[in-house]
């Protein structure tokens, strides 16, 4: 809110269909700049696009995505899909992780590696949000979880 667009993030349905994403953005003078096993990040010098295949409907991106200030998506009939609290976190910046997220076995599947999600969690803090214990208690538990899974 009041502050210019960092970047845009397009879920994609299919890594089919992200592909064709890809390389529609190449022709076009986009660079990819990053690229990892679920997303590539892509800029023109005036915005950053990230081309997401994680979940296949938008409302799974809704349901499956970290903190309530994420959970909103436009589908491909221009519907705003969001949650009932995805407003108030915006206004109060409270990172909340979603009721699924609460579920140690369910976090952020983009979020694999350990360092990523506290790498989110200090970005997000240096944006201005803040965390309560129990959310924070919810993070360190999913860290530790996919630091033990590594150990495997």
């Amino acid at each position: 809110l009041n502050r210019p667009i960092n970047d845009v993030d397009l879920y994609l349905p299919t890594s089919e269909i992200q592909e064709k994403a890809l390389h529609h953005m190449e022709a076009r003078g986009f660079q990819m700049y990053k690229k990892n096993p679920t997303h590539y990040k892509l800029t023109n010098e005036i915005v950053k696009y990230d081309l997401i295949h994680t979940w296949s409907t938008p409302e799974q991106v809704v349901a499956e995505n970290d903190y309530e200030h994420c959970c909103v998506t436009i589908d491909k009939n221009l519907n705003f899909i969001y949650t009932e609290n995805f407003f108030e976190r915006l206004t109060d910046k409270k990172l909340i992780p979603t009721k699924s997220k609460a579920d140690i076995d369910n976090f952020d599947p983009i979020c694999k590696w350990p360092v990523s999600i506290i790498r989110r969690l200090l970005k997000l803090l240096n944006k201005g949000y803040t965390i309560d214990m129990k959310g924070l208690k919810v993070v360190c538990r999913q860290v530790i979880k996919l630091q033990d899974e590594r150990k495997k």
